[in-house]
């Protein structure tokens, strides 16, 4: 074989390996790709037709973002912006014109990445492109005090950490009490939160203070075991939207709790913004075990009825908007920073509160963020 010919097969086995390569090179982006845990938060899951809001997320890498929305069979275009080089993105969008009760929301990212979300339509829902992300807890350091100023429970061993198995796969916490397990009175606890609204060096304790005038919203996921108690008509608290400490009008029934018992999720209120030992059914929907839950409450608060604004959104039930007190006001004496009639701060808590007759049991809480 003369040299020439050994060079033109040279030759071509190098185009080939270099087709090949090419051809590999999709391939190995697109495998990176797929195993991109790209996320897409709407603000607000409760809104009105064709409302704007803000949403964010991550698509992994930085670029051009486009949001769309499913309609009529197709995803149609609704927004864009560029994710910056951690591939984060917040955009505020409009929905078109649909004749549905849910939107399906998609986020494509320049590489390919892609989330998806799902928002409710009501005529009382909310709109607004002003919310942004203020706090949150999304299990990344496994001590929680930092975030929460306590752990209110008999032992700091009672609030776990898992670095995998939350609901998009990532890090999640577990508040367990057990029987016995009586903390700060009769009942067995195990919960985040510190009930504190003073300041010390300008930081609060706790992880978020709701104050009056103030519209947030409160995104969490949770999941209740599969062995949960559920059928007993005791009390069970797993999340509390409570009056905080130093104040005369701080103890008694949390103004907004959420309780998980008789097979459903249930809202209550205490029976009065005063003093009150009692409460009331807002609203309730059917519980699942053992499945990782969404729950949003889109809240405007204050002490007043007429002023105060309450939703929660639980997997894919959605309450009415409830117009109703959301705190409550101090009385006399009143606590320091306060005056008698001065509306209480509000602390939010999560994890197992319930009546001694009920059997030990634990809750799981991943992804908790604050907008406003």
């Amino acid at each position: 074989m003369s040299v020439r010919p050994l060079l033109s097969v040279v030759a071509a086995g190098a185009v080939v390996m270099a087709v090949a390569l090419a051809a590999g090179t999709p391939a190995t982006a697109q495998a990176k790709r797929h195993h991109c845990d790209a996320r897409l938060d709407p603000t607000i899951s409760i809104l009105q037709p064709r409302a704007a809001f803000r949403v964010s997320g991550e698509v992994c890498s930085k670029g051009r973002v486009h949001i769309q929305q499913r309609r009529k069979g197709k995803w149609r275009g609704i927004g864009r912006t560029r994710a910056d080089r951690g591939g984060g993105y917040s955009a505020c969008v409009r929905l078109r014109r649909t004749g549905r009760s849910k939107v399906r929301l998609r986020v494509v990212g320049r590489h390919g990445a892609r989330a998806r979300a799902t928002v409710h339509l009501s005529a009382q829902g909310a709109a607004g492109c002003e919310l942004h992300l203020l706090k949150q807890d999304l299990a990344t350091d496994p001590n929680p005090i930092p975030l929460w100023g306590d752990i209110d429970a008999v032992s700091p061993t009672r609030a776990q950490w898992f670095a995998a198995g939350g609901p998009d796969g990532g890090p999640f916490r577990r508040m367990t009490a057990l029987d016995g397990d009586l903390y700060h009175g009769n009942s067995e606890r195990a919960e985040l939160g510190d009930s504190d609204y003073l300041f010390e060096d300008g930081n609060s304790d706790t992880f978020y203070l709701y104050r009056a005038g103030m519209r947030r919203v409160t995104s969490y996921w949770m999941r209740l075991p599969t062995n949960f108690p559920m059928v007993s008509k005791a009390w069970q608290v797993v999340m509390q939207m409570k009056q905080t400490d130093p104040a005369n009008n701080a103890d008694g029934t949390p103004v907004i709790a959420l309780q998980a018992i008789q097979n459903q999720w249930i809202l209550k209120q205490s029976s009065s913004p005063g003093p009150g030992e009692d409460t009331r059914v807002l609203w309730r929907t059917p519980a699942r075990l053992g499945v990782w839950t969404h729950i949003t409450v889109d809240a405007t608060y204050s002490t007043d009825p007429a002023a105060g604004r309450f939703a929660i959104t639980i997997g894919g039930a959605s309450s009415p908007v409830l117009h109703t007190y959301d705190m409550k006001y101090e009385i006399s004496p009143p606590g320091p920073e306060l005056r008698p009639g001065d509306p209480i701060p509000d602390h939010l808590r999560l994890g197992i509160y319930h009546d001694p007759s009920m059997p030990g049991t634990s809750v799981d809480i991943a992804q908790v963020q604050i907008f406003g």
